[in-house]
């Protein structure tokens, strides 16, 4: 048998409307890596700190210990340009999204303050963890790789 195929072009011209082809992104967090100045995340095996030094990054729980810092540099990489292009604005409660005080925190120290991004559940039918800034109502979606990211215990990372 043969198999045909037809592509269909959608003529954006004529709608005279371009933006509905573009997707919305949401910004959570813009740093640049040396902003950061120290990371903490806080998951179901406990609460790890990590400070950046002139030497590098070291562990608050273990500054004498040579930690991983490609791992550290790694987390830091996932939440210091955080964006989204899913959005569920005002919810009363964060905690139907696994957003509650059990949640995985991470918070970025910068010299212009922190900033604290809890990460929830997964939603299994569209694959998205659900995120949001500490103290705000509006929730993101997020890829699934973001939880495996920040479920550690602290001697993964030596």
């Amino acid at each position: 048998g043969t198999v045909g195929v037809m592509k269909i072009h959608k003529n954006s011209a004529n709608t005279g409307d371009e933006a509905n082809n573009t997707e919305v992104v949401y910004e959570l967090t813009d740093f640049k890596s040396d902003e950061i100045t120290g990371l903490t995340v806080k998951n179901t095996n406990g609460e790890f700190s990590f400070t950046k030094t002139e030497e590098g990054w070291i562990s608050d729980d273990k500054p004498e210990d040579t930690v991983n810092e490609s791992k550290i540099e790694r987390m830091i990489t996932v939440v210091r340009n955080l964006k989204s292009s899913g959005k569920i604005s005002g919810v009363s409660d964060m905690e139907q999204y696994g957003l509650s005080d059990s949640a995985t925190k991470v918070t970025l120290k910068t010299s212009s303050g922190d900033k604290t991004i809890l990460i929830g559940d997964v939603n299994e039918t569209i694959l998205k963890a659900y995120i949001c800034i500490y103290g705000e109502k509006d929730i993101y979606t997020y890829g699934t790789s973001i939880v495996s990211e920040f479920d550690f215990s602290l001697d993964d990372l030596f």
